[in-house]
Order: structure tokens, then C-alpha cells, then sequence
């Protein structure tokens, strides 16, 4: 009978250092992949205030005179990294002159910071304006003021 305990014991101690090994490989692997997830945020300025995009560039029709703002960044999925600094639209648009079926926009395309580039310094956040057809998309307005 002793045979047969120590057979037990011995199964119940083989199971319990799996599952310790299982977690020990599963739960760093969940922390590390939040840590690297990298993505372009996308915003638009409201009252000042930069708000995460709802819908994607190519579901959104900016109107004449807004800012839109886009953010490189590695964080978790719940930590947004807006793009840093805040503009006015007259700042960046104000000496582009209205045109008939034309709007314009202004972007900030902030690159993140050095500690989410992987082996290079990112290029200093810029602001351009985008004037583009009435009817274009963010996406669109994105294309005309950077290469995508």
C-alpha cells in the first residue's frame, strides 16, 4: 500500500509543478504583449481637447476648419497617447485661403517618443494643412499632407 501512496502523492506533485510551470510561461506572455502593442492613434481637437476618433479616417468627413491629430505610440490597449501639444486651426491653416468645393484641415502628426521607436529617433512632431475636396475623407486628408 505505501507503493501505491507514494504512486499518488507522486502523480498529484507531477501535476501541480505543470500547471506552476504553465503559468509561469502564460502570465509573463499576457504582460509583455500589452507592453508591445503599437499602433497610430487617431483624434480630433474639440474645445482644445484632444478626443479619440470613433470612427476610422475612412469613415470620417472632417469639415472645413477642424484639427485632426495623429499619435505613434506603444502602450496597452487602454492607454491612449494623444498626440502632444495642442494647435488652433488658424495657427496651422490661417494663411491657406478658402476655395469654392474645397475644405481645409489641420494635421499634427506627432511620431511618439524615443522610447517607442525600436532602434531610431522618431522625427519631431509637425503640423501641416491639408486643403482637399469637400468630400475627403480623414484618411484622405492624412494623404495629403504626409506619405501613408
Amino acid at each position: 500500500m505505501r507503493v501505491m501512496r507514494f504512486a499518488g502523492t507522486s502523480r498529484i506533485l507531477a501535476v501541480v509543478v505543470f500547471i506552476a510551470a504553465l503559468l509561469t510561461v502564460i502570465l509573463p506572455a499576457g504582460t509583455a504583449r500589452a507592453e508591445a502593442y503599437q499602433y497610430w492613434g487617431y483624434y480630433t481637437l474639440s474645445n482644445g481637447q484632444w478626443q479619440y476618433a470613433q470612427t476610422g479616417p475612412d469613415q470620417t468627413n472632417p469639415t472645413d476648419g477642424s484639427v485632426e491629430g495623429w499619435r505613434f505610440a506603444v502602450a496597452s490597449q487602454d492607454d491612449a497617447r494623444p498626440p502632444r501639444g495642442t494647435v488652433t486651426f488658424s495657427a496651422v491653416c490661417g494663411s491657406t485661403k478658402a476655395v469654392d468645393g474645397k475644405k481645409r484641415v489641420a494635421v499634427v502628426i506627432d511620431y511618439g517618443r524615443k522610447a517607442d521607436a525600436t532602434g531610431a529617433t522618431p522625427k519631431k512632431p509637425m503640423a501641416s494643412c491639408a486643403q482637399v475636396p469637400a468630400a475627403a475623407t480623414g484618411a484622405d486628408v492624412l494623404a495629403a499632407v504626409s506619405t501613408v
